[in-house]
Order: C-alpha cells, then structure tokens, then sequence
C-alpha cells in the first residue's frame, strides 16, 4: 500500500513539474533564478513599490535595484512609471 502511495504522489509529482515548466517556458519565465522570481513576486505584491522601497526590503544597494529591475524591464517582466510625488 505504501508503495503504491509513493508511486502516486511521484506520479503526480512529475506531471506538476512538467507542467509548471511548459507553462513557465511559454511565459519566459523558465530562465529566471530563485531570486529574480523572489524579487519580481516583491514587485507584484507591493503596492506602488518605489526603488527606494525595493532596496530596503530586500536589503539591497539603489544601484543594484536599478540593475535589476532594468534587467526585468529589458525582458518585459516589469515596467515603471515616474511616481506622481515625484512630479
């Protein structure tokens, strides 16, 4: 019985996987790392997320936000706006 259970969930293990991964794939996120997904699920879930907030959530220099968020604005993960405070 337990085998039978084991064979199952890793069944369904891998028709999880390869299905997260085609639809991973068709949306170009297959070739993004651990962290870039972390950072771009803090873009997404932070209302009106500024530079400076990125930075200190995720304790990372101004410089290298920029960086990064350019990265994901090159590969269309990402926009910006100029914030209306800064009008």
């Amino acid at each position: 019985m337990k085998e039978e259970l084991r064979k199952s969930i890793n069944k369904f293990l891998k028709l999880y996987y390869d299905s997260c991964k085609e639809i991973y794939q068709e949306i170009g996120l297959d070739k993004i790392t651990g962290k870039q997904f972390k950072y771009l699920n803090l873009i997404y879930k932070t209302d009106n997320i500024t530079s400076s907030l990125f930075a200190e959530i995720s304790k990372l220099s101004k410089p290298t936000v920029t960086e990064i968020v350019n990265r994901f604005m090159d590969s269309d993960l990402a926009d910006s706006e100029l914030s209306p405070a800064d009008k």
